[in-house]
């Protein structure tokens, strides 16, 4: 494993935990830059706030099916892009610590809210990761 990076992390960071809202994010919003860290030999997790299940036009299509096509999408694509593992929070209580309103995050650092939140459900999966990489827009 190499201790340094092209990519910006903490000095010896290692383990990247990437927190997004749905299957297919991370690939979308940082896709080429989680496959460099992998290339590196940085430890990868996901950890995504949804399973999926909205959004199909399908009339035929249910929630839990198109969660589970989801799910199992996103676990090859991990797979392809060197990813450890994929979490998938399911549980209200654990959804809801990454929630927040706007009133919250008022004249703070997004970044470190982030963090701080991705922390929080981090702990209850035994996360420990060097940086967070997230896709948050206050607007």
């Amino acid at each position: 494993m190499s201790t340094s990076s092209s990519v910006l992390l903490p000095p010896g960071g290692q383990r990247i935990l990437v927190v997004q809202a749905h299957p297919d994010d991370a690939e979308h919003l940082c896709g080429g830059t989680i496959a460099l860290l992998a290339a590196e030999g940085k430890e990868i997790h996901y950890l995504f706030v949804t399973r999926g299940d909205k959004g199909s036009e399908d009339s035929d299509m249910t929630p839990e099916l198109l969660a589970s096509i989801r799910e199992h999408e996103q676990r090859q694509a991990a797979e392809l892009q060197g990813v450890q593992t994929v979490t998938f929070l399911v549980v209200d209580k654990k959804i809801a610590a990454l929630r927040c309103h706007e009133s919250q995050t008022k004249n703070m650092d997004i970044s470190d809210w982030v963090r701080r939140r991705g922390n929080i459900a981090g702990v209850e999966h035994k996360f420990k990761y060097a940086e967070a990489f997230h896709h948050y827009v206050m607007g």
